[in-house]
């Protein structure tokens, strides 16, 4: 089933930006996919175990930033998906918010990802560190005029807080690898 979905999203996607293209970016995909595996992405651990147990740290630089390391390297997976959670709360009450993320990252793969070769404008030529500063320039200016800079700001801050003071306040784990 997962072979016909992929083969059915690569067409479409050849369709889109051609055949060359959509190799170059399925291929950018899988390694992606590859390099989050290994940073260890995958691995979410239990909810109950993740919400067990709450008790404030000895208040000590190194006794703090031991605590937050050991959970953020051992939650990493939960951190992510209460991240996600966030981020598509946010979307849902705001779904311009969407229509932005989506028009900036359309333009930012096609210009960075499918169109690989510098763009020459009269005597000037843009390559690829140029192309992805304007990318980023466009995405600022479009994202603060539609209102949806503020969204994400927000739904950034809230993450930090409640990732932040989880990792603060839950003692290490016995089973994780970076108390050991």
């Amino acid at each position: 089933y997962y072979s016909n979905c992929q083969q059915k999203q690569g067409s479409m996607l050849k369709d889109i930006i051609g055949p060359a293209a959509a190799e170059v970016l399925m291929n950018d995909l899988e390694e992606a996919i590859e390099n989050a595996k290994i940073l260890g992405v995958k691995e979410l651990r239990p909810w109950q175990e993740f919400f067990a147990v709450f008790k404030p740290p000895n208040w000590t630089p190194k006794d703090i930033e031991q605590r937050m390391t050991a959970n953020m390297l051992f939650y990493r997976s939960n951190y992510l998906m209460i991240i996600a959670g966030i981020f598509a709360l946010r979307i849902i009450f705001a779904p311009v918010l969407f229509l932005c993320i989506v028009l900036c990252t359309a333009v930012s793969v096609y210009l960075i990802a499918v169109h690989k070769a510098p763009i020459v404008i009269g005597t000037y030529r843009v390559d690829a560190r140029s192309k992805s500063i304007a990318c980023g320039i466009f995405s600022f200016i479009f994202l603060t005029l539609c209102g949806a800079l503020e969204h994400l700001l927000w739904g950034l801050i809230i993450c930090i807080i409640i990732c932040g003071l989880h990792m603060l306040f839950k003692p290490r784990s016995a089973s994780s690898n970076a108390n050991k």
